[in-house]
């Protein structure tokens, strides 16, 4: 078997002083060759990365900087390493940074935290950024990695396709396993008539004259992966009542139901009700609202809903 060595060689020498031979010390250093390969291959992987990958000490001096670092923040390497790592983070981040820093001298790790960061030309940017303690042979903390990741991409990427989710005529609204709305757009802020605000966290089934029958199309979907054309009225908070043909989905990318609703032309005036207040107190379901052809806009007559609305009470054309 083939192993590595270091070699010292010494000459011997008689007691005149003539050398007369020599003396060979070997000693294997597989474990120091391994050692090196590994950081060799290590150092590949961070020369290459496309993650901006900067290390600094504890004290925030910065000692290494990669390609990805030089690309993202415009300095050389020349530039950066031995100066603070203060010039990449905004004034009012500093303290986001102490804190960074105070989890790395006790040996934790900081994952994919949002942040901002400043290039040399003086541009501010998003980044996602994940630090890690550096340790001596000893185990000590002595600095720490900083990995940051440009998301300025992905935030116009985002941006772009809220905006598509914005110009949308029909109301789009995401619903948590819990049935909880978690985001929606500005349509069904305007056929419900309450503030973005106000949706999020409440259920959606009591924004619709009939929230039982909205919740039996919400319970649907996992068994059925999708409910499309699903006839429901919505109400809105001034008593207008909208007719919509309701489409769910669930997504496979993230684990929440969508809803979008597609609206047709038609309205309906209704009695006034407090929505919000259903929605966040599991209120009454108001009934009695139809249809009686296409195009006839007029209201049916109200009976008692379950919160106790009086016989006589009608929506007004």
């Amino acid at each position: 078997m083939v192993v590595p060595v270091s070699v010292t060689v010494a000459p011997i020498r008689d007691e005149d002083g003539v050398i007369v031979g020599a003396s060979g010390v070997h000693r294997d250093v597989t474990e120091q060759r391994q050692a090196f390969e590994a950081a060799q291959r290590l150092a590949a992987i961070v020369e290459s990365s496309d993650d901006a990958i900067v290390g600094r000490t504890l004290e925030g001096i910065i000692t290494s900087w990669n390609p990805a670092a030089e690309a993202m923040y415009g300095y050389s390497s020349e530039e950066i390493i031995g100066k603070s790592a203060d010039l990449l983070i905004p004034e009012d981040r500093t303290d986001e940074m102490i804190a960074i820093l105070a989890k790395v001298r006790a040996g934790q790790h900081v994952d994919h935290l949002q942040t901002i960061r400043v290039r040399k030309d003086g541009t501010v940017f998003p980044v996602s950024v994940s630090v890690s303690p550096i340790r001596d042979a000893g185990g000590a903390i002595v600095g720490a990695s900083v990995t940051g990741r440009d998301m300025t991409e992905l935030e116009h990427a985002a941006q772009y396709a809220r905006s598509l989710i914005e110009a949308g005529l029909d109301p789009l609204v995401t619903i948590s396993p819990e049935g909880e709305v978690t985001d929606v757009n500005e349509a069904a802020v305007a056929d419900t008539g309450v503030p973005r605000e106000e949706l999020i966290g409440t259920e959606f089934f009591h924004y619709f004259t009939d929230p039982d029958k909205a919740k039996e199309s919400y319970q649907q979907v996992p068994a059925q992966g999708s409910v499309s054309d699903y006839p429901l009225t919505l109400l809105h908070r001034d008593g207008t009542l909208t007719d919509v043909l309701r489409r769910l989905g669930l997504p496979r990318l993230r684990r929440i139901r969508a809803r979008r609703v597609r609206r047709r032309t038609r309205r309906l005036n209704a009695a006034p009700a407090s929505v919000a207040q259903r929605a966040t107190a599991g209120g009454p379901e108001v009934t009695g609202c139809h249809r009686t052809g296409q195009g006839d806009h007029r209201p049916a007559p109200w009976g008692h809903d379950r919160s106790g609305l009086p016989a006589h009470t009608r929506a007004r054309p």
